[in-house]
């Protein structure tokens, strides 16, 4: 009888322990859920660039360039220079607008160019314009 009465309690605290490591292994489990949402959470919250170890680009530092360039190449080809004027004013408001956004070089490039190609196809169009008035005088 004492030793059935041994074995039913050794049973008994076996049954315990294994319910307090099932217990103990379900809290584990819970932890390591909410530690992996929570970083889920965070990287989501994260732009998509940033999650690839890659800087985010700036759109309108690369608009800002194309236009100052493009702004450049109208120069040579007469009276387009008043659409490199245009192209250019576009190009050093993206540009300004970009700089303060997030500072980075393209944007400055692009402002530059822009206000370069600005001043010359100013110039351009108005030896355009001088250069027609003289020969409508002729």
């Amino acid at each position: 009888m004492d030793d059935n009465l041994n074995n039913q309690q050794n049973q008994e605290q076996n049954d315990q322990q294994q319910n307090e490591q099932q217990q103990s292994q379900q809290q584990n489990e819970q932890q390591n859920y909410q530690q992996y949402y929570q970083q889920y959470v965070q990287q989501s919250q994260q732009p998509n660039n940033q999650q690839n170890g890659q800087t985010p680009s700036n759109g309108k530092a690369i608009a800002s360039l194309v236009l100052g360039i493009v702004a450049l190449v109208c120069v040579f080809f007469g009276y387009t220079s008043l659409l490199g004027i245009i192209l250019a004013i576009v190009g050093v408001v993206l540009g300004t607008a970009a700089k303060n956004e997030q500072p980075s070089g393209m944007a400055t490039a692009g402002i530059v160019l822009s206000i370069i190609a600005l001043g010359i196809c100013a110039v351009a169009f108005l030896a355009c314009i001088a250069c027609a008035g003289a020969l409508a005088a002729l």
